[in-house]
């Protein structure tokens, strides 16, 4: 258990075909390749489109809640009874008609279990209670509900948003516990941020940074810029200031953090301009700011997979990056998408990892991040078991 996540209470039982990955340290020449399908995956979430929208929205007594549809711990959890809703239940009054979830929650806490962004983490200079933003610190297992409660402020006036008065929690549903293709809680995917992508260590160091976006082709030559022939990287809206650049890379510095070790598109589904048909992440009439050559994409330039799907099957990709640095990496593609939960063992120098404590994995991607401190020596040997669901 980490925190309040329970991630090894129930053991798998699907049935997939086994691998294994072996990493050794880095050096200067190794390159990190990161695919479109591949954002760092169930970490990032906005609760409020109208604080994300609108500079005069925000939130604050913001209260996060998981429901780990595990019954067994529940008592000992002190897991609350409630109902998450689809609708916001405005004053912490159940919406009409809305489409809603019970479940048993548990009340999250914060700086253990996630975080709301401030001071130039993640955003710049927006915090998480301008945006309505919150990132857990691990990834959410699939099979989990994530819901919240909060006051919402606009000017002088306060609403608030889900209640935890009474015996029954009323919340707003964030993120539901299974798939959502074709079914009336597919809006639930708006609230995954899947435009921030781990570039596969922290503290990386800006001399040397290299790094460039190529799509794949069945002929086999990769390109690195669109039918027009403008830079990929222009066209997503990560290089605006001509021949201004972090490291050598065309990248404006405001969308690369490299102490945290995270690339943040401007805009919130960037392969796939069209994407957001309800208006929920830019006001009518409105869209990302720096300008943002996607917008042109043909139909045949698109990638909506990265966001209409909660897992994925080899093909799905069409974009990726090429990134490279001197620095030990501690984010790894295992090699596969669709892992098992639970299947997984890692160890490092030959000592058998615990999850949570010294790695997390978002399964759907494959994506392992190493925690411990260890795994930034050069000469670190990382290996891993795991089963996949094979297509």
């Amino acid at each position: 258990k980490v925190g309040k996540f329970d991630l090894v209470t129930v053991a798998s039982k699907e049935e997939g075909k086994s691998s294994s990955a072996s990493f050794t340290g880095t050096s200067e020449s190794d390159s990190l390749i990161i695919r479109d399908i591949s954002y760092k995956g169930g970490m990032f979430f906005i609760i409020d489109s109208q604080a994300l929208k609108y500079s005069d929205v925000g939130v604050r007594d913001i209260r996060v809640y998981l429901d780990d549809r595990v019954a067994s711990n529940d008592i000992e959890d002190g897991a609350q009874p409630g109902v998450a809703y689809l609708e916001d239940p405005l004053g912490g009054v159940e919406p009409d008609g809305s489409p809603r979830q019970q479940g048993n929650f548990v009340e999250l806490l914060e700086t253990e279990d996630y975080f709301i962004p401030r001071d130039n983490e993640i955003y710049q200079e927006d915090s998480g209670y301008e945006l309505g933003m919150i990132v857990l610190t691990s990834p959410l297992p699939s099979g989990k509900m994530l819901a919240v409660s909060y006051t919402r402020t606009q000017g002088d006036q306060d609403i608030q948003v889900g209640s935890s008065a009474g015996d029954s929690l009323r919340l707003k549903l964030i993120k539901q516990y299974d798939a959502v293709n074709g079914t009336e809680w597919e809006h639930t995917r708006y609230y995954e941020l899947k435009n921030i992508y781990d570039l596969g260590a922290v503290d990386i160091p800006e001399e040397g940074f290299q790094f460039n976006i190529r799509r794949s082709s069945a002929s086999g030559e990769d390109l690195d810029v669109d039918e027009a022939g403008t830079p990929l990287v222009k066209v997503l809206g990560l290089d605006v200031d001509d021949g201004i650049g972090i490291g050598s890379s065309l990248i404006d510095p405001e969308w690369v953090d490299l102490e945290s070790g995270l690339l943040i598109f401007p805009h919130f589904t960037p392969f796939c301009p069209d994407y957001d048909t309800t208006n929920f992440y830019y006001a009518p009439g409105g869209g990302p700011d720096p300008e943002y050559y996607a917008d042109e994409f043909g139909s045949s330039e698109t990638n909506c997979l990265v966001y209409s799907k909660e897992t994925f099957k080899a093909g799905d990709d069409d974009y990726y990056f090429v990134v490279k640095y001197d620095r030990p990496k501690t984010s790894f593609y295992l090699g596969q998408i669709n892992i098992i939960e639970n299947s997984e063992v890692v160890r490092l120098n030959g000592v058998k990892l615990t999850r949570g404590t010294d790695y997390t994995i978002y399964y759907p991607a494959g994506q392992l991040t190493i925690l411990a401190e260890e795994a930034k020596e050069p000469d670190a040997r990382i290996t891993v078991e795991y089963d996949y669901k094979p297509f």
